[in-house]
């Protein structure tokens, strides 16, 4: 009996492009065997699709612009790709029941380019209906992870449109514009943002060409963006959301530059929440702002988990000075309305600081704070 993998995974990188042509021979040839095995398959008994992952790094245009955009680009690559002759790529794309995940990296997103209606294709031929055989592989990817991309113009509110069954979309050293718009992931269950960065564009009078950095991990605004995505947060009724599971490297700092209660109400709704900021210096007046934010209704959930470099606390007493850590931490958090149920210190690769924390006199979900680096006394 025939035995073939449950995952298929295609990797793709960018070479100088007299190295292109031959990569796509390649993947034609693959495409031709995998399509057959895959046919033979299905007449086995116990028969079970195998999910098929494809990954593209670099600008190989023909394939990175039709799996990340639907519009007039992608049409003109597709259109490339037949006249290179990868006829049996098509196929194995129409024929793939489990093409579930997409990763594309070190590419610059940018604006969409909408055809005039006029001059819209109306007949149905070759081309067209290998436009659709992408637009129909993309409805079926439920995993999109973006790696080392710069997210510009509008490509962040057309995405949802290309990819409507995301489940799981990852962001990992990866460029926000401070100013863009989200389209609606309606299907999100897990987000996760990891070592990326914000920047904005230079005005005309800092006289500058390349991008500023603006935040070292995602600030509250994109991060509500990204989960709210139009949804009205201010009623008094809890949200419905999708989202389940967020792990996110957020400037927390940035989030108390304006009233940021409406992203902690949001975020305290998700189930899986872990979140990380190694550059704000926190005090226990944040950790007790961020906890009466959550939502009253999200007590029972696990409590949040916060990972930080730095907590900064000051002896205001002198009966602190000589106490243990441990101690006065609980002095301290007590005199903040707070409370530490539980305190570890762990000494092992890294010296950190985990403590469980949760208000005084409100019931409401809990934090588990881990210190990485240190505590700062002053």
């Amino acid at each position: 009996m025939m035995k073939f993998s449950q995952r298929i995974t295609i990797k793709l990188f960018s070479k100088e492009k007299l190295f292109q042509k031959q990569q796509l021979k390649n993947l034609e040839k693959l495409s031709e065997y995998l399509d057959w095995s895959l046919y033979q398959l299905k007449f086995q008994d116990e028969y079970s699709p195998s999910q098929v992952s494809i990954w593209l790094k670099g600008n190989i245009q023909c394939l990175t612009i039709p799996f990340s955009r639907g519009d007039l680009q992608s049409r003109l690559q597709v259109e490339r790709l037949l006249k290179l002759g990868l006829r049996h790529f098509f196929l194995f794309l129409d024929h793939s029941e489990q093409l579930n995940s997409v990763i594309l990296s070190d590419l610059s997103l940018g604006n969409y380019q909408e055809e005039l209606e006029s001059k819209k294709i109306t007949k149905y031929n070759n081309k067209t209906k290998c436009n659709s055989i992408f637009a129909l592989a993309r409805s079926k990817v439920t995993k999109l992870k973006f790696i080392k991309c710069k997210l510009d113009g509008n490509f962040a509110t057309h995405c949802p449109k290309v990819y409507p069954s995301i489940k799981t979309l990852i962001f990992d050293q990866c460029y926000f514009l401070d100013n863009a718009s989200y389209g609606q992931f309606k299907n999100l269950i897990d987000l996760r943002i990891i070592d990326t960065n914000v920047y904005r564009k230079p005005n005309e009078k800092e006289n500058k060409i390349f991008n500023i950095c603006t935040s070292k991990g995602v600030t509250s605004q994109i991060l509500e963006n990204l989960i709210l995505n139009g949804l009205d947060i201010q009623g008094t009724q809890p949200i419905k959301q999708s989202l389940k599971v967020l792990k996110v490297d957020i400037s927390i700092g940035k989030c108390f530059e304006k009233d940021s209660q409406n992203i902690w109400k949001l975020i305290s709704q998700i189930q899986t929440c872990k979140l990380r900021d190694h550059h704000t210096k926190f005090k226990f007046s944040m950790i007790k702002y961020i906890l009466k934010s959550t939502d009253d209704n999200t007590v029972d959930l696990p409590p949040i988990n916060l990972e930080i470099s730095y907590l900064q606390v000051t002896k205001k007493s002198m009966e602190l000075i000589d106490k243990p850590i441990e101690n006065t931490l609980k002095t301290l958090a007590e005199r903040n309305g707070l409370i530490i149920n539980k305190y570890e210190e762990i000494i092992a690769t890294d010296h950190r600081y985990v403590i469980h924390v949760k208000l005084k006199e409100v019931e409401k979900r809990s934090l588990i704070l881990i210190i990485h680096n240190k505590i700062i006394f002053s």
